[in-house]
């Protein structure tokens, strides 16, 4: 037995053309805010890189104390840690712990400048500190107890000054 039924197009298709519109619409809505969430994300990551590449860029000027300010708990924050270590390790002595004298160099070039504009009103002065005859300790006691004396020395320069 073969039965045909004639049913007209809009009585069977109605809900399939609705729900098709429906699943459509919901498509678009979550493709937009996935859009907007991938952007808001890929925004705070760029900021962070720039902050990271402007950083570089002050280092590579010679600016060696410019401040990092990222803080995260992800590859991009143990990047900007590792920079600042890289900062700090650039500025001190390693064996004292004291700002090295490149360092110390920059920072009285800074306050002369400041000083000649008129920006730096207070006075200030530079005193230099020779061991004499550090020599001797090295050449008697050898080269680890000449660094123990710096380290005993930066130590106590270290409590002695601000």
């Amino acid at each position: 037995w073969i039965t045909v039924v004639a049913v007209p197009r809009s009585d069977f298709m109605q809900g399939v053309t609705g729900n098709v519109m429906r699943t459509a619409l919901i498509g678009a809505g979550a493709a937009a805010v996935a859009l907007a969430i991938g952007l808001v994300i890929l925004g705070w990551i760029s900021r962070d890189l720039s902050r990271l590449a402007q950083a570089a860029r002050e280092v590579g000027a010679g600016r060696l104390e410019t401040p990092l300010e990222v803080h995260r708990a992800d590859e991009i924050g143990d990047l900007a840690e590792a920079f600042r270590q890289m900062q700090q390790q650039l500025t001190t002595d390693r064996l004292t712990g004291l700002v090295n004298r490149e360092a110390l160099l920059r920072s009285i070039n800074a306050r002369i400048r400041l000083h000649r504009r008129g920006a730096d009103d207070k006075g200030f002065a530079v005193l230099f500190i020779d061991l004499d005859d550090f020599k001797l300790i090295n050449d008697r006691f050898g080269h680890a107890a000449g660094d123990r004396a710096l380290i005993e020395f930066g130590d106590r320069l270290r409590g002695a000054s601000r």
